[in-house]
């Protein structure tokens, strides 16, 4: 009888790991988003090279798109002024307004 462990279905990226990804997020009880990035970053070398780092930044995108944004947007103006101004527009977000006056 084969185990699940051992099957892997659309190639053997991961098979060659002491311990999988799935497993690793799994026990350690890993959000989707996070649990994305652990996988992309893990298989890149083996299967979709760039690709792959793209679509962990993609996944972290959205984490801080979701979590951070308004952080960011509160933050104190710095030297990196216009950065955490770009991330404001960007997301549709005004520094030191709650997130609910807004209709991006």
């Amino acid at each position: 009888m084969k185990t699940i462990k051992r099957t892997q279905i659309g190639g053997d990226h991961y098979k060659d790991m002491k311990i999988q990804p799935l497993e690793f997020i799994h026990a350690n009880n890993i959000p989707f988003i996070e649990g994305a990035v652990i996988k992309y970053v893990c298989r890149h070398r083996d299967k979709n090279g760039v690709e792959d780092i793209q679509k962990a930044i993609h996944f972290l995108e959205m984490l801080i798109n979701l979590e951070y944004v308004e952080d960011l947007c509160d933050l104190s103006r710095t030297s990196e002024e216009a950065d955490e101004q770009r991330v404001c527009d960007e997301y549709g977000f005004m520094k030191g307004k709650d997130i609910g006056d807004f209709h991006p």
